[in-house]
């Protein structure tokens, strides 16, 4: 009896096994199921992107492009990413989009908007790169402002330490003593005339990023069969001017920080000699040097 009992379970064992393996592998999905699926993605994607929940629509193409690889998820990624102020990726995916579909439905408004960001960012660069040299010019005109006021201080104490009237008139020196003061004059307009170059040069260089934003859209407009777009016109004609006043405006700083600089140059340092005479019973001091003559 234990046989034929041991001896059925083994045939049920073997019958319900086959089964189990086939019920645990899913049948694989049609591309028709993963078509449907990734639009039901891309809808509650456009819906989040609608609402203005960034981080779900981008969740949403994510997994939309993931089933079906279509361009066109690309390009709703870079929209998302732009809309929520994320210009580093949406440049990176609008480029991909660019390159995997360049004559694609959405190519002219991907090229537009790749464009806009792009210069925005250059602006910003050449924007933080000024900044960036006004910041170093500053704090080394307050550096150089400090240390002569340190050597102006420090040459007082000594003038004040060194007395000038001698009791004795036999220890008093034979010869005069004389003390150089010499003041630099020149450098507050040669300072001057460096930040304004370099501030000239700066705008220079963002009239440069709006000239070739303005080229860009250019070539764009004068494209073969190219569509009339008035906003792009209008961000040419925008580019153009802005161009314009950059470079107008950095021809004038670099020119007159020029004329500062050498200004300064012109005017250089100035030396003032105060003598300690010996006379007897005392001595007398004599100054010696330019006076400040009006216009100097």
């Amino acid at each position: 009896m234990r046989v034929r009992m041991s001896a059925a379970l083994v045939v049920a064992l073997a019958l319900v096994a086959p089964v189990t393996s086939v019920v645990a592998q899913p049948a694989p999905m049609s591309e028709a199921g993963k078509k449907k699926i990734a639009k039901s993605y891309v809808d509650a994607g456009l819906a989040a992107q609608d609402a203005g929940d960034y981080p779900t629509a981008l969740e949403m193409y994510g997994k939309a492009y993931a089933l079906i690889p279509h361009p066109i998820m690309l390009f709703n990624q870079g929209q998302a990413h732009r809309l929520a102020g994320h210009r580093d990726q949406a440049i990176a995916v609008y480029r991909q989009f660019l390159a995997t579909s360049p004559k694609g439905s959405e190519a002219a408004t991907a090229a537009k908007w790749l464009s806009t960001l792009e210069s925005e960012a250059a602006t910003e660069t050449a924007a933080a790169d000024a900044a960036r040299v006004q910041a170093a010019q500053a704090a080394q005109a307050k550096d150089d402002a400090r240390r002569a006021e340190a050597a102006r201080q420090a040459a007082e104490r000594a003038a004040a330490a060194s007395p000038l009237v001698v009791d004795d008139p036999r220890t008093a020196p034979t010869e005069p003593t004389r003390i150089a003061v010499t003041r630099d004059r020149g450098k507050p307009l040669r300072l001057a005339g460096l930040v304004a170059g370099g501030v000239g040069v700066a705008s220079l260089g963002v009239g440069l990023v709006f000239g070739l934003k303005a080229r860009s859209i250019s070539d764009d407009l004068s494209q073969h069969n190219a569509p009339y777009d008035p906003s792009m016109v209008d961000d040419g004609e925008a580019a153009n001017r802005n161009l314009i006043i950059a470079v107008a405006a950095g021809g004038v700083l670099v020119a007159g920080g020029a004329t500062l600089y050498f200004l300064g140059r012109a005017r250089g340092h100035e030396s003032t000699t105060v003598s300690l005479a010996p006379r007897g019973g005392g001595a007398m001091v004599v100054v010696g040097g330019v006076l400040p003559w009006p216009g100097r």
